[in-house]
């Protein structure tokens, strides 16, 4: 086993934890003695999360093999686990009978469900940024910024929005722009 695969077997652990723990927050909401309104919000952003969380583990195979390992770069990949672990755990609440309406669940939490992704990938652009300027080519880098320009601003705009039907829309933007950038019937 290289030192990256096992690098990625710690990083792999840390991104299945806040996977795990989505879907139990999802399967608690579904065996709650009282069910609660579920709305579209909740939902589309655990989509949201479970995109990012698997983009994140992907690109990291796929961009990160060459990164030097030590402490430092355990530390920060190990800071985007947790926070995408904490999304994960607030992503939906620990007591139905508290939140009768996830829309309203979701309005009260959304800066740090919207914001786990944003940290993530700020955090990521330590490493990543030195990768596209390596192979620096004008329309990789204007393609990067771009793609960073529109995710970024989906999720900051998803983050300070408190209307729902504007949040369900920006949500459903930035999933079918997730796939389009990245997903097996990408564009690219």
């Amino acid at each position: 086993m290289s030192q990256f695969e096992f690098f990625m077997v710690f990083f792999g652990l840390l991104l299945g934890l806040a996977v795990a723990e989505l879907f139990l927050g999802f399967a608690q909401l579904l065996r709650a003695r009282v069910r609660p309104r579920w709305g579209l919000l909740t939902p589309l952003s655990s989509a949201v999360l479970l995109i990012f969380i698997m983009m994140t583990f992907l690109d990291s195979w796929n961009k990160f093999q060459g990164i030097p390992l030590g402490l430092g770069t355990m530390t920060l990949f190990c800071l985007v686990g947790i926070v995408y672990f904490i999304a994960a755990v607030v992503a939906f609440p620990r007591d139905a009978e508290e939140w009768p309406d996830l829309d309203a669940y979701f309005l009260a939490h959304r800066r740090w469900i919207a914001g786990a992704p944003i940290v993530a990938g700020l955090t990521l652009m330590i490493f990543e940024i030195p990768a596209v300027l390596g192979v620096a080519n004008g329309m990789k880098v204007s393609t990067y910024i771009f793609q960073n320009v529109v995710i970024f601003g989906l999720l900051i705009a998803i983050a300070l929005s408190n209307r729902v039907r504007l949040s369900i829309a920006m949500m459903i933007a930035l999933i079918l722009f997730l796939y389009a950038i990245a997903g097996t019937f990408s564009l690219n």
